[in-house]
This record gives structure tokens, sequence and C-alpha cells, in this order.
């Protein structure tokens, strides 16, 4: 019995049952049609009650008639931009497939991630692969970037690679919550006050993370804002600081307000990265947490806040944190603060994103439209471009902000600036800026197809028969000089030529893997043009191929029996050799046992034949001829 039915958010929405007859084929008829900009897929499973299920369903992604885009982006975000009679499709980062063939439903896909880290390691190779077999990509904000993420699949596809840029000398400023609440005993830090972690995660943090050409700023409040420190960083200096911290009493009101002013009010050093740490319950007095945004972020401050205590949506820290896009940890108590302001500073340190205001320009004609003029950015990442990449847009001193790239069968695209709230206000809402980011969703499409010419492909195994149909008014279209291709997901094209079989009919015969979907394409050989483009499912060949060998298996068999596991075209003569070691081999003792009846033959002749007569000399005394009488 096999099971057919359609699939849109993960959702059945026609499931049909239909009985298999052996070599005979099957038909069934879906009647629901999808919605309108929405992608399916179409699923057939076996019903058997089968031991080995992995080669029991397969899974045929289905476009829809209306170009249809996938989402990713944090929740709150603006949707993408889109070209006019599009469809956006949105999901969490946690929804997004980790199947390049899943992919294959969308004709493009839109992420936005300004931190490189919102897709698992599966999602984002299932995105490379989807490029490199014919899919659209386009990244606003940052893709993998640190030790490791050259070898990142996603990295393979992209045109522009963010890296951590030179580090720059850090100007840290410390806002200590020195209230009365500070005071009292920290559980489970065995009778220490609550102040006294905090002064000793202060120690910690500018002792491993600060370095000479830092600086270092430290400001308690309670009912009022105290300056407490603020020098460079050197050893002398730092010990001062332990002093200072150790003479503070905690006590009064928490009022931070006119710390957020100290923090703020002053000019930082050009050349050196502005950090703010905020360390507090969440119990202060309430204030415009919104203009304090945009005053850290105008200022380029990378905020970070450490709130101890219970979790309250609503406090103006938290609303802080989230409104100027800093990292944001809520702790029940103090362990390990040390360690939490040690990896803060770590980051703001290493982090690839520059928040500073730059004016766009853009190199040439981005994706077809008229000259236009960008607006400004507030915040960017540090990028290179890689590969054969084209730059459309850079900032100052011509560094990439904005690049296409072709990739295999695909493309992609993409702009290294954060789009989520409160970075670039103006990228998000101006039309100019909008209508490139749908320009660059409508390049990265695969090209749309001739209606004059209809297709359908048949998988017999790893070999998949192309076969298509050119009309035009009913009349067929001959003599045309097609091919068909695909890529997998290595970006290595397969290609063959299309033989005409019957007026306006063609055929060719492609390899692909059974189990690797793909996206086939039909073209004039001389252009680089795309007719007709088919999605061809993945499958599974025999249980066995399905399954491959399970090794661990046949070398505990192997070791329980004493045996060996060999390779098939090795059986025939380890068989014969151990026939051949289970003969006994007669010879050595047909050997033996000869040489046993001849050595007796000769002692039993030597024990009864009578001694020879002895030669002697010419005097000799002659034996008697008879023997002699026995006494």
């Amino acid at each position: 019995t096999l099971t057919v039915g359609w699939n849109t958010n993960n959702r059945p929405i026609e499931i049909r049952q239909l009985q298999l007859d052996a070599g005979k084929p099957a038909t069934v008829d879906l009647t629901t049609a999808l919605a309108e900009g929405q992608p399916g897929w179409l699923w057939a499973e076996l019903v058997e009650d089968d031991l080995l299920t992995a080669n029991n369903r397969l899974v045929l992604p289905v476009r829809s008639p209306t170009p249809t885009v996938l989402g990713l982006a944090p929740q709150g975000a603006v949707a993408p931009a889109v070209p006019a009679g599009w469809a956006v499709h949105s999901v969490g980062f946690e929804a997004a497939p980790a199947e390049p063939s899943a992919l294959l439903a969308y004709d493009a896909v839109a992420v936005v991630d300004a931190s490189g880290e919102a897709l698992s390691a599966e999602q984002r190779a299932a995105l490379a692969g989807y490029v490199k077999l014919g899919g659209g990509l386009v990244l606003m904000g940052a893709g993998p970037y640190g030790p490791h993420s050259q070898a990142d699949p996603l990295n393979g596809v992209l045109p522009l690679a963010v890296a951590p840029r030179p580090q720059r000398p850090l100007d840290v400023t410390v806002l200590l919550d020195a209230s009365g609440s500070m005071d009292k005993p920290a559980e489970p830090a065995g009778g220490a006050r609550r102040f006294d972690l905090v002064r000793e995660a202060v120690m910690a943090m500018a002792q491993q993370q600060l370095r000479e050409g830092d600086r270092l700023r430290v400001i308690t409040f309670a009912s009022l804002a105290v300056p407490r420190f603020d020098r460079d960083v050197t050893a002398a200096n730092l010990g001062d600081l332990r002093e200072i911290l150790r003479d503070i009493r905690p006590a009064g009101g928490t009022w931070i307000n006119n710390a957020l002013h100290r923090a703020w009010d002053r000019t930082g050093r050009p050349a050196a990265d502005r950090v703010v740490l905020v360390l507090s319950d969440l119990q202060t007095e309430r204030f415009d947490e919104a203009r304090w945004a945009e005053r850290l972020c105008a200022s380029g401050v990378h905020l970070a806040v450490v709130a101890v205590g219970q979790d309250d949506p609503q406090a103006p820290l938290k609303r802080l944190a989230d409104a100027s896009g800093g990292r944001f940890e809520l702790r029940g108590d103090l362990t390990g603060v040390s360690e939490l302001f040690i990896e803060l500073v770590d980051q703001a340190r290493r982090t690839p994103l520059i928040r500073r205001a730059d004016h766009v320009r853009p190199t040439g004609p981005i994706f077809g439209l008229q000259p236009v003029v960008l607006p400004a950015i507030d915040a960017r990442l540090a990028a290179t471009a890689q590969g054969d990449s084209r730059v459309l847009a850079v900032v100052e001193e011509d560094a990439p902000l904005l690049a296409s790239r072709s990739v295999g069968a695909g493309r992609a695209v993409h702009l290294a600036a954060p789009l989520e709230a409160p970075h670039n206000r103006a990228w998000r809402t101006a039309a100019d800026a909008r209508e490139v980011l749908a320009g660059a969703v409508a390049w990265v499409r695969a090209p749309a197809g001739d209606p004059r010419y209809v297709g359908r492909l048949r998988r017999d195994g790893p070999r998949v028969s192309v076969e298509v149909t050119a009309e035009e008014e009913g009349r067929p279209i001959n003599h045309l000089n097609l091919a068909a291709w695909t890529t997998d997901v290595d970006g290595l094209v397969h290609e063959a030529a299309c033989q005409q079989v019957a007026p306006g009919r063609y055929e060719a015969v492609l390899a692909v893997p059974t189990d690797t979907a793909a996206l086939v394409h039909v073209g004039p050989r001389e252009a680089a043009q795309v007719l007709w483009t088919g999605t061809l499912a993945g499958g599974y060949g025999r249980e066995f191929a399905a399954s491959g060998v399970d090794a661990d298996a046949l070398d505990a068999c192997a070791a329980i029996t004493r045996g060996a596991v060999v390779s098939a075209a090795d059986v025939a003569a380890r068989l014969q050799a151990l026939d051949d070691a289970r003969r006994t081999p007669l010879g050595p003792w047909v050997l033996a046992l000869a040489l046993i009846a001849a050595l007796a033959d000769w002692f039993t002749t030597r024990a009864t034949s009578p001694p020879a007569a002895d030669s002697g000399g010419p005097g000799a005394a002659r034996a008697p001829s008879t023997p002699p009488t026995k006494p």
C-alpha cells in the first residue's frame, strides 16, 4: 500500500492511498491545489511493515506558480523586500530546512542574520547545496566567521567573507550597582558580599582581557553616580583599582540614569572601540530607553547588560539592551560573573561589527536598476570579496558592502550590514534601498522558463530520462540544438545533449545519483538560456544499498567466529584456501610409513640372520660349518 499526499508548512493538505501491483504502474489524482504563493512537497510512503524504513519515503518539492521567497529572520524583523507580485513565506531560524532538496521548493531564500550564528551547521550546508543546485540566496548580515569559518560550506557560495577586523584598543566603561542590595551576602559564595564578587569580576576581566593601550573606567551608581577610576591599563593602575573597589561600601537606591550620562558624555579616542558593561538588578528607575539606545548606537558603543535577580521583560535595562542591539544576560545569582565579564569583553574585541556612520557608493548599475542614491549606514560588518564575486557598493576606503556571485547553477547576493533593529533603519525603510534588495531577490532567482516547452523527468536508479516537448500554437518546433544539465552539490555541472526523437520531442539521459535531488534545466547548447526547469526528487536504491554495510557488526562477528571480513572479489580465493587448509596432507604420512617399514625390515633381517664368516688372515681359525651345540 502506498500513501501519497501534499504537504505545506509541515501539514498535510491531501492524503490518498492506493494498492500497488507488481510490475504495473499506479496513478493517483490529487485534487487539492496549493494556495497562491505557497510551495508544497509531494510525498509518497510505503505502508508495509518493513524493518528497514529508510527507503520507504520519497519527497518531491513543487514550486508555486507565484514566485515565492523563504524569509529567515529573527522574530519582529522587517520582512525581506521582494519584487512586485512575489510571495514571502517567513519562518523562524529553527524551522529552516536542513536539506537542499526541501529548499528547492522556493525560488529564492532571504536571510536576515546580524550574528552569523542563527543557522545550524546542517542548515548552512543545506543553503550552500541549494545554491549550487540552482537556487538563489540573499544574505543581509553576517556569514559564518571565526577560526574555522573558511571551511564552512556557506562561505563557499557567499560573495563576501566576514572576518574580525584588525584589533583596536578598547575604551571599557563599567557601571556597577552599588546600592544597598549589593551589600547582602552572596549565595552560595560562603558569606562573601555580593559586591565582593562584583569587584573580583572586574579585576579578572581587567587582568585577563585588557592590555596596554586599552583604557578602563569604573562608575558606581546608587542614589548617586560616582566615578571611581579612569586610567590607562597598566599593572600599577590595576593595583590601585583593587584598593579603590575594596573601599566601596554599597548603600542607597538604584538610580542608573546619571551613570548612563557619565558613560556616554565623553570624547572617546577615534582609534578605540567603546564598550559599556552594566551590572545591576532590574530594580532601576524608569528612563527613556529608546533615546538612550539612539545615543549609544550613534556613539558606536557596544553595550552589554548583566542583570542579577528575577526576569522582567519590561525592565528599563532589558528594554535598553534590546533597543540598542546589545547583549543581555540574566543571572539568578553572581556565580560565574567573572567568566561572563571576560567573555563579554573578548566578544567586543573580536566582533566584525563596525558601528560607524558611512556613506554608501555604488560601483555601477545594480541589478539593472536606474542609478539610485543609497542611504548611509550606521553599522556594517568587516568583509572582503572572495572568489569571482562582483562588488556592487562600497563604503569608506572602498570596503565592500554589497556584492553578487554566481556559484554552480545558482546565485548569491550578500549585504554585509545588519538589518535588525536598531541598526540601519534607513536601509530597512527607504524606498531606494528596498528597491535594491528586491532587485537582488529577482536577480538570484533561476531564470524563468519558456511556456512553449513542457518537460518530464523519469528516474531509473542513477539514470534520469529527460523528455521535452516544444510546440508553438499547436505546431512542433523542430531541429533545435538543446542540452539538458544539472549541477551537483559540489558545483560540478553534468550535461547531456538532447536528441530529437519525434516532431517537437527531444530526449536526453543524465547521470544523477539515486539519493540526490536536483534541478534539471533544458536550453539551447549555444546560449546560456533556460527554456524549461524540472525538479528531481532524491530516492533510494535497493535496501542493502540504502543501508550500507554495518562494519562494526561484521568485525564483531569475525572476532567471535575467529574469521575474517573480506571483499566480494576475494571470496573465491579465500574459500579455496580454507578448503585446502581443512584437508589432511597424506604425502608425509605415506613417506613416514614407508621409512618405518624399511627400517623394520632391516632390523628383522639383522636380528635373525647369522653373522658373516670372518675372512681373517692366513693363520686365522675358521668357524665350524655347523653351529655349536648348546650346553
